[in-house]
């Protein structure tokens, strides 16, 4: 059977959709067709019952730390826009009248990757910078991916590609609504001591900020940008490790750092420590001394063509998100090696 994933996407700002475009448009791509529905002026921001169930949506907040401050969202006070998108999938069979496994999950993906294309094109092509795709996020915590806007999705399925009858995919019924995610507003806490010590120590630490973002950009799934901030934490951090040795200037570091048959890896973290505080990573973390060579070799993939991935032993390895992940603790564990030399 044909089955079909009708999606809304509703975002917190204008899409930039004027009155050339379509009332629909096709994307084909390897892994099949879909359909893209802006809208347009004039068109309803909740356009089917599922949606304007949505749009009475509320999302409850109850603060453990803070009694008492208890924040109310409605789904609705978030919307501004919307873009639909059907995603087609042929030579279905159900099992026991349910998706295949995975099925659903694909289908939804491919939906997310054809808005996203199209508002990455768009995002360029007007230079607007806050122009955002469907914002997802990676909780490593447990290891979900989370759809942050507002979306609806309705599952048709027959044979008739005109007349697809709906679906029902979740007990009796062929479509949900969510409200979406957000980020918990729990920050952590910091003791004042800490606090003051640090204040007293000048400017935040640059490598550990650079970490930090490096986190951030992977739970936003920007993998290349957290790759790279990582990377560039390691270059930091070596650059301050030489500077409070006194040693930046030594003939013998110049032509360690002037030798191009070595990597970045081994020039600082491995051969340079070892003459100046007689301590590699290479022999006290091999395994994160493994990473680290293998995220700056991504880091100078993604940074010269685009593609996040990394060779290893004549193998091109293509850097996903669980990997992204290891390299970057990888790094947060040569920072502070680092650190205490």
């Amino acid at each position: 059977m044909i089955v079909a994933a009708v999606c809304q996407f509703y975002f917190d700002h204008f899409l930039p959709v004027d009155e050339s475009w379509p009332e629909t448009f096709a994307l084909d791509s390897d892994q099949g067709r879909v359909m893209i529905a802006p809208r347009r002026a004039g068109d309803p921001l909740f356009p089917e019952p599922i949606d304007q169930t949505l749009s009475t949506a509320e999302l409850r907040l109850i603060p453990l730390s803070r009694p008492g401050g208890e924040i109310r969202l409605r789904a609705r006070d978030r919307i501004i826009d919307r873009m639909g998108v059907t995603v087609l999938q042929n030579d279905v069979e159900l099992q026991d009248g349910r998706l295949p496994d995975g099925l659903e999950q694909a289908m939804i993906d491919r939906a997310v990757e054809a808005i996203d294309g199209v508002i990455a094109h768009c995002r360029v092509l007007t230079d607007a910078p806050f122009l955002d795709g469907v914002r997802r996020q990676h909780r490593p915590d447990d290891g979900n991916f989370y759809l942050l806007n507002p979306h609806t999705i309705s599952w048709f399925g027959g044979v008739d590609l005109r007349d697809l009858p709906p679906l029902e995919v979740y007990g009796d019924v062929n479509a949900s609504a969510s409200s979406g995610a957000i980020r918990a507003p729990e920050r952590g806490s910091v003791d004042f001591p800490r606090l003051l010590d640090s204040i007293r120590r000048g400017v935040a630490s640059v490598p550990l900020s650079l970490l930090a973002t490096a986190r951030e950009r992977l739970a936003q799934l920007f993998l290349r940008e957290g790759i790279i901030a990582a990377a560039t934490a390691l270059e930091v951090a070596f650059e301050q490790y030489l500077e409070r040795s006194g040693r930046s200037g030594d003939g013998e570091v110049q032509a360690i750092l002037a030798d191009r048959t070595l990597s970045f890896a081994e020039r600082r973290y491995d051969r340079l420590t070892q003459l100046i505080s007689g301590r590699s990573l290479r022999a006290d973390c091999p395994a994160e001394f493994r990473d680290v060579q293998r995220l700056y070799r991504a880091r100078n993939s993604a940074a010269h063509e685009g593609a996040l991935t990394y060779n290893d032993n004549g193998l091109e390895v293509r850097v996903g998100q669980s990997r992204a992940v290891e390299l970057v603790r990888a790094s947060e564990v040569a920072v502070e090696w680092l650190a205490q030399l």
